[in-house]
């Protein structure tokens, strides 16, 4: 077989893992551990622990350390005795706590390099500034992943150093003297390119971080972005929930061109921004518009580069206004219900369906008298003046990643 097949090969293998993946975090969110544990036999009962092992809890930095101790969760037992799995679960931990620390790990090379230029320039009276920007730590887990085709052994410490030392590119200018070094994150694209990435090995690194973090990029091609652009939505309110909700349109062409991140737009990807404004905006006496947000959530690092928004936009960006934040799951039908009676909303990620082709966020506004939901949906005022059944919406709620959500009752 040669290397090509054998990518070939093992990217669909990793496609079927993935797949399985979304069910076990979708479990995870709504069940606890036992509920993934319980999951995860059902998924992977004919696998050899050690790919769940590493494609779950590594790869897809999914909270799922559960899987290595499957015997205790289901039998009460202590866990494995096998040395290989239990040896790989200390390893996954180790790695998962060193990409915890992404953002440190990029701090203190860019003072390592400090260091050197301060020598270089020889003058103790040189002050240096260091601006950081913020790499995507998703993109550069997937990429670290494939470039070392996922084995433990080689995925240590020292990799992740070398490879951001390697993948930080900075620039720096001398005035006086002050030197100011500015360390400029590469995008995946170039990064894989530099690492002489296949087609195939480019495709495995998109499908973990899609499989992981979702994916919330408009299609150009679909309705919505064609039926949606060039429009001024002008201002519109929503009446007929127990809260009055001020609408916005991601494709407004007042902000719809407005970047979002480096590789994104508010149009193409800023349905997160957009429907946390709409959230804010009505719940709020601050009349706050997807740009602010947007740019809010950039500087934050809530923004992956050609992904969309991160889960923890919602909640943290909520609070950021003084608005109480309620994770839910998809068994919470009642308690949805409930809040939005009350005049509370809700801000569900989805996944393929009604509502997206991919992953789309969306505001559920209010509760109709005979039990339809109301929704506020950043890319459609079609669908946003229609009513919905509950059980539709929850059945499309994303399973992609991350332990918060899929929805959010703000308050």
């Amino acid at each position: 077989m040669n290397d090509e097949t054998g990518i070939g090969s093992r990217a669909a293998q990793l496609a079927q893992l993935a797949a399985k993946a979304s069910k076990i975090a979708a479990a995870a969110s709504v069940s606890g551990p036992y509920g993934a544990a319980v999951v995860a036999v059902k998924q992977f009962l004919p696998l050899v622990i050690k790919i769940i092992v590493i494609v779950l809890i590594v790869v897809l930095l999914l909270p799922v350390l559960i899987f290595a101790g499957l015997p205790h969760f289901l039998f009460g037992w202590m866990g494995s005795n096998d040395a290989e799995v239990m040896s790989m679960t200390d390893m996954a931990s180790h790695m998962g706590g060193i990409y915890e620390q992404f953002d440190e790990i990029i701090r203190l090379e860019g003072e390592r390099i400090a260091e050197e230029l301060a020598e270089q320039y020889g003058s103790e009276d040189t002050e240096i500034t260091i601006n950081v920007s913020s790499m995507s730590m998703e993109w550069f887990v997937a990429i670290m992943s494939v470039y070392y085709e996922q084995d433990l052994s080689r995925i240590n410490e020292d990799a992740v150093y070398r490879m951001i030392a390697d993948c930080l590119i900075y620039t720096t200018t001398m005035r006086g003297t002050t030197i100011r070094i500015d360390l400029i994150d590469l995008d995946a694209n170039t990064l894989m390119n530099m690492l002489g990435f296949t087609e195939q090995q480019h495709q495995w690194a998109e499908l973990l971080v899609q499989n992981a973090y979702g994916y919330q990029v408009m299609d150009e091609s679909s309705a919505d972005y064609i039926e949606g652009q060039g429009i001024n939505y002008g201002d519109i309110t929503f009446t007929e929930g127990a809260t009055d909700v001020v609408y916005f349109n991601q494709l407004d062409q007042q902000w719809a061109n407005i970047s979002y991140g480096k590789t994104g737009t508010i149009g193409i990807s800023g349905c997160g921004p957009t429907a946390l404004a709409i959230v804010v905006s009505s719940l709020t006496d601050q009349h706050v518009t997807p740009v602010e947000l947007a740019e809010w959530a950039y500087r934050n690092g809530y923004y992956v580069e050609h992904q969309g928004s991160r889960r923890a936009l919602i909640p943290d960006g909520a609070k950021r206004y003084g608005l109480s934040v309620e994770s839910v799951g998809i068994h919470d039908a009642q308690k949805i219900v409930d809040a939005l009676s009350s005049g509370k909303l809700v801000i569900a990620i989805m996944g393929r369906g009604h509502f997206t082709s991919r992953g789309h966020f969306i505001v559920l506004r209010g509760v109709t008298a005979d039990g339809k939901i109301l929704i506020a949906d950043p890319s459609s005022v079609k669908r946003s003046e229609q009513q919905w059944d509950l059980e539709l919406i929850l059945g499309e709620v994303s399973r992609s990643g991350g332990n918060t959500g899929p929805l959010w009752v703000i308050g």
